[in-house]
């Protein structure tokens, strides 16, 4: 829903035919790059979450961590990401995290992005 309502405001404030001329001129062969760089972005992010939990002393196996990492994405959308600290949350609850300890991380990975 909020796509549909972004693209709306964009529609609404943009010139049509410009972004229209754009989109058609847009070089295809970067798909392929594009679409490999993505995934391999959030596997360096997902990376760094590992390490910081590792170095705040938040020791969880790699599946549980992955699943933790990937509900704080659903929430990007929020302002400044604030809502991604619904990982603390979710690490308080699956492994017993304090929600301070929790949130320090995540607040340093917003920091380190």
């Amino acid at each position: 829903m909020l796509l549909v309502v972004a693209c709306a405001v964009v529609g609404l404030v943009s010139d049509l035919d410009q972004l229209r001329t754009l989109a058609l001129g847009f070089d295809r062969r970067l798909l392929g790059p594009i679409f490999l760089l993505a995934p391999a972005n959030y596997l360096f992010r997902f990376y760094k979450w590992r390490i910081l939990l590792s170095r705040a002393g938040i020791d969880l196996p790699a599946r549980v961590s992955l699943g933790v990492f990937m509900a704080g994405l659903s929430m990007t959308v929020t302002p400044a990401k604030t809502g991604e600290l619904v990982k603390a949350y979710y690490l308080r609850e699956i492994a017993g995290v304090p929600y301070s300890a929790g949130a320090a991380v995540v607040v340093a990975e917003r920091i380190l992005d």
